[in-house]
C-alpha cells in the first residue's frame, strides 16, 4: 500500500513530490512540510503493523527536504552557487529509469517467481550447451566489434555524430530484445545484432545481459567465438 500525500497543489507519492521539484511543479518555498508529516503519522496510526522500512525512507525524505528547503532560503552570494536541489534530482532521475525497467519486467513476467532459478536440467543436450562464462561473452562481443572494420579518423566522426544525437533509452531496447526473443522462443546474438551500428550493438550487448543477469534468458555458447544462442527461461 503506497502512501500518497496530499497538498492543495500536488498529489502523488511523495517520492514524485521530490522529482516534480526539478520539474518546478512546485515551488520549494510553498511546500509545508509539518502537513506531511501530520499526514504521514495520521496514516502509520491506523496501521496495525507498522512498516520500519516505510518510515525510515519517509524520514530520509523528509530531511532532505528540509535541508533543500534551508539552504534555499540562505541569501545567496554573489557568485551563483551550485542549486541545492541538483544532486537529488539527478539520483532520482537516475531511480527512476531503473524503477521503469522493474516495473516494466514485472508486468510482462508476472509468474517469473513462481519459479526457482537453480533447477536441474533433466532431458538436456550435453552435448551442445555449455554455460556461458561472461569472460567469454565480453571476448566474443569484442571480437564482433573488430570485424566491423573502421579507421581512427572514422570512430572520430562516429563519436561526434553519437555525441549530437539523442541518447538511446536502454528501456526501449530491453523491450525491444524481449520481445523478439518472446516471439522467436530462441535466438541467437549475430540475428539481433545484424545491420545495425556500434554504438546500438552495445546497447543490445547490454541489454542482454541485464536480462540474463535478471533470470529472463539463458546464453549458451558452444566455445568461444561461436554464436551465442539465446533462450527465454
Amino acid at each position: 500500500m503506497n502512501f500518497e500525500v496530499k497538498l492543495p497543489n500536488f498529489e502523488g507519492p511523495l517520492d514524485l513530490l521530490l522529482y516534480l521539484i526539478k520539474k518546478e511543479k512546485i515551488n520549494i518555498y510553498d511546500i509545508p512540510i509539518a502537513e506531511i508529516t501530520n499526514q504521514y503519522l495520521m496514516y502509520i496510526n491506523h496501521l496495525d503493523t507498522i512498516n520500519v522500512d516505510s518510515i525510515s525512507e519517509f524520514l530520509v525524505m523528509a530531511a532532505t527536504l528540509l535541508e533543500i528547503k534551508s539552504k534555499m532560503l540562505l541569501p545567496k552570494l554573489q557568485e551563483e552557487e551550485e542549486d541545492p536541489r541538483q544532486e537529488l534530482v539527478e539520483r532520482l532521475r537516475e531511480y527512476q529509469k531503473y524503477k521503469e525497467v522493474a516495473i516494466y519486467l514485472k508486468e510482462n513476467h508476472p509468474y517469473r517467481e513462481s519459479y526457482k532459478r537453480a533447477f536441474e536440467l533433466r532431458n538436456f543436450e550435453s552435448n551442445f550447451v555449455v554455460k556461458v562464462d561472461v569472460n567469454k561473452l565480453i571476448e566474443t562481443y569484442r571480437n564482433i566489434l573488430s570485424k566491423k572494420e573502421t579507421t581512427s579518423s572514422d570512430n572520430d566522426k562516429r563519436l561526434q555524430e553519437i555525441t549530437k544525437k539523442q541518447t538511446i533509452s536502454i528501456l526501449k531496447v530491453i523491450k525491444q530484445v524481449l520481445e523478439y526473443i518472446k516471439q522467436k522462443g530462441v535466438a541467437y546474438f549475430s540475428h539481433l545484432i545484424k545491420g545495425i551500428s556500434k554504438d546500438e550493438i552495445v546497447y543490445r550487448f547490454l541489454a542482454i545481459l541485464e536480462l540474463c543477469k535478471l533470470g529472463h534468458i539463458s546464453l549458451h555458447q558452444q566455445k568461444v567465438f561461436d554464436d551465442i544462442k539465446i533462450t527465454k527461461r
